[in-house]
């Protein structure tokens, strides 16, 4: 098959715009409501939140032991997991300083 310089390079400029648009996408998070936020911002780590809060209550409904249950607990540890990860990212530890204080002599 053969294929011409002009649509070769066509494709290729396709091809490149696509993998650039991935990328893009890559770094972002798709919210509940369908708006796309930062992967490390204060929004995403609040919709993980939302669906953590949503997917427990989901999963009450079902006995234990049955296969939706344990879909649940699935989904449930892989959101508990990246709100673990945005929560170091967004809240880093506080580094507190001791200071001793020298009690005062009263006269």
């Amino acid at each position: 098959m053969k294929i011409s310089k002009k649509k070769l390079r066509k494709i290729i400029k396709e091809e490149y715009r696509r993998i650039l648009q991935e990328k893009h996408h890559a770094d972002m998070h798709r919210c509940m409501d369908g708006a796309m936020v930062p992967y490390e911002s204060h929004d995403c780590l609040d919709d993980i939140m939302n669906r953590i809060e949503d997917a427990e209550f989901h999963r009450g409904s079902h006995s234990c032991g049955t296969e939706d249950r344990i879909y649940y607990n699935g989904l449930l540890k892989g959101l508990r997991n990246k709100r673990n990860r945005l929560k170091k990212i967004l809240v880093p530890p506080v580094e507190l300083e001791i200071v001793e204080e020298i009690p005062s002599e009263i006269d």
